[in-house]
């Protein structure tokens, strides 16, 4: 009997964390990393301007290293100092320059990456509470995961390693412009190392990048084990399997630990390797500078002679132009972590279109015409589309049917219809208006949610004032008059997270309760009885049929009763519409 909750609680990783077998394994990293691209748009004047900071900062050293180079020379080995206080003036404002320029370089990234951050989450919590019911669906673990780890991740690449990668691109052409004129050999030696810094990026990188999908994978495995027996702990107390299923979980925290620790060793691995480098290309350049100082050079292409100044000037730089690699090796794992969540997240939020936010909710004052018009909905997910070439139209006051099978594009079709969705081809109209201009439509939907609050909160939502009369009034309609009474607290008793759970039956009824109480003259009803009894069916059918009247709607249902409440219906087959 210990046992038992092994055959109940999942060990398999959310649905959001896998990928489609049949894909190439290049193929998920070059969307992950168009997907970067895409979401780079928010902060993308932010990120420039980082940019062009970390320019001037270069600019600002290679001034300072030039007056360091001036007082050194000419403070040591010149009789004339003349010179020494424009040299401290300038090496006090090369310092300045460098500085603040650093300083504006790290907030303008991290004010850029902020707002791709705000944007990306107001993308994945649409996608999230907006998910097509004909979509493969998200665990509440996987949800979680995506907003809590692999969110901040896509903040941390963009101030982080997308702003080390383009000081890596700029920084260095400063160095060597300032350095070629002073030693074009030095240049040239600073030049010649430098395709060994992205060649061994490359070759460490081989592995890093699934390895940091193995580690996100585990993480947000991590989280449903954990989440699964925080719900089922009273189950499992009875049982006697707390033990058993700690020892689970803690497997689980070992794994994740151990694929950590392997992402770790590529970026410390990396970074050793750059370092290397980095210091064998500045000790060949001291070594140079050195022997052509003391005249040990002969070769008949180099010169025999650098100016002590040049030569100290171009020692100060060599390190300064390997400093952004270092930077970028630094942050290289950044990137790695943000393509495998880049992953994650570009198949929550690109598997659909989704139309942007209502400016206002308002409704009109008569029921609308509803008109789609060669509609097609494509999921990057599915090889073929979810719509093809839907033309509907809905008078106005007309309910309209909607029927067949499971996944056959019903609830994408109600979903297009009332604005939530942005088809791939074709448009709808609201009385020859966007359904954004003319006020989204009312969902009744499978799965209604219900928010942290009362009852009465929750039947209220965007209509203070309603008078509890007003409220038992729509309960009774809906049915739930029984429902209600047996509640604690009655219509101040708790429901949502942490409060008082009602069935998916009781909480499509509470939102069919919400549109009696609306004024809402478009409706979008999506399997209103699916989790209902006969006899409960049967006693909803008369107050639906009175919610219907005088208003659009279009109705979905498997139910024959139900779509006998309409005026007319057609079927949805594989994506196409038959009358």
């Amino acid at each position: 009997m210990p046992g038992t909750p092994n055959a109940v609680l999942s060990k398999a990783k959310p649905a959001a964390l896998t990928s489609s077998p049949d894909k190439p394994a290049a193929q998920p990293r070059r969307e992950a990393r168009a997907w970067l691209a895409g979401a780079r748009r928010h902060g993308r004047a932010w990120f420039v301007a980082a940019g062009v900071a970390d320019v001037v900062a270069a600019a600002g050293t290679v001034l300072g290293c030039w007056n360091i180079a001036t007082l050194i020379v000419v403070g040591i080995g010149s009789a004339h100092r003349g010179g020494l206080s424009a040299a401290v003036v300038g090496v006090v404002l090369g310092a300045l320059i460098a500085a603040l320029a650093a300083v504006a370089a790290g907030r303008l990234a991290e004010a850029g990456a902020v707002r791709v951050e705000t944007a990306v989450r107001d993308e994945l919590i649409e996608a999230l509470l907006l998910r097509d019911a004909d979509e493969e669906p998200v665990t509440p673990s996987g949800a979680a995961t995506a907003v809590m780890d692999q969110l901040p991740q896509v903040g941390a690449y963009f101030r982080g390693y997308a702003r080390a990668t383009l000081a890596t691109l700029t920084v260095p052409v400063v160095i060597l412009a300032a350095v070629f004129p002073a030693s074009w050999v030095v240049g040239l030696l600073l030049l010649l190392s430098l395709p060994i810094i992205p060649i061994n990026m490359a070759v460490t990188g081989l592995g890093a990048s699934e390895v940091s999908r193995r580690q996100l994978s585990q993480i947000g495995e991590l989280s449903a084990q954990v989440l699964e027996r925080l719900q089922a702990a009273s189950t499992l107390r009875a049982l006697g399997a707390i033990e058993q299923q700690r020892r689970v979980v803690e497997r689980a925290a070992r794994e994740l630990a151990r694929r950590t620790v392997a992402v770790l060793r590529i970026a410390f691995l990396a970074s050793t390797a750059l370092e290397w480098v980095s210091t064998f290309a500045i000790g060949v350049v001291a070594m140079y500078t050195g022997a052509t100082l003391l005249g040990y050079v002969y070769a008949a292409p180099l010169p025999v002679h650098i100016a002590p100044r040049a030569a100290v000037f171009v020692l100060l730089l060599a390190p300064e132009f390997f400093l952004p690699l270092r930077r970028f090796a630094a942050a290289y794992h950044q990137g790695q972590e943000a393509i495998a969540a880049a992953e994650v997240l570009g198949s929550l939020t690109r598997t659909r279109q989704v139309a942007e936010p209502v400016r206002c909710s308002t409704w009109t004052a008569t029921p609308p015409r509803v008109e789609l018009r060669g509609v097609s909905l494509r999921y990057r997910t599915r090889p073929s589309p979810t719509l093809s070439g839907v033309t509907l139209s809905v008078p106005s006051g007309s309910v309209f049917g909607v029927a067949g099978a499971s996944g056959s594009g019903k609830s994408t079709l109600l979903r297009i219809a009332g604005g939530w969705l942005a088809p791939t081809e074709g448009t709808v109209r609201l009385d020859a208006r966007s359904p954004d201009e003319g006020g989204r439509a009312l969902l009744i939907a499978q799965r209604p949610y219900l928010f942290p609050g009362t009852l009465a909160e929750n039947l209220a939502l965007g209509q203070p004032g309603l008078s509890p009369s007003e409220m038992w009034e729509a309960i009774a309609r809906a049915q739930l008059t029984s429902v209600v009474r047996r509640l604690p607290e009655g219509l101040e008793t708790v429901l949502g997270e942490r409060g008082w759970g009602v069935s998916a039956g009781e909480a499509q009824r509470i939102s069919i309760a919400r549109a009696f109480l609306s004024d809402a003259t478009f409706l979008i009803v999506d399997e209103p009885t699916a989790h209902l009894d006969a006899d409960t069916e049967r006693r909803l059918l008369e107050p639906l049929r009175e919610l219907l009247r005088g208003r659009t709607a279009l109705v979905a249902s498997h139910s024959d009763a139900v779509l006998g409440l309409t005026d007319y219906v057609v079927t949805v087959e594989d994506g196409h519409l038959h009358d």
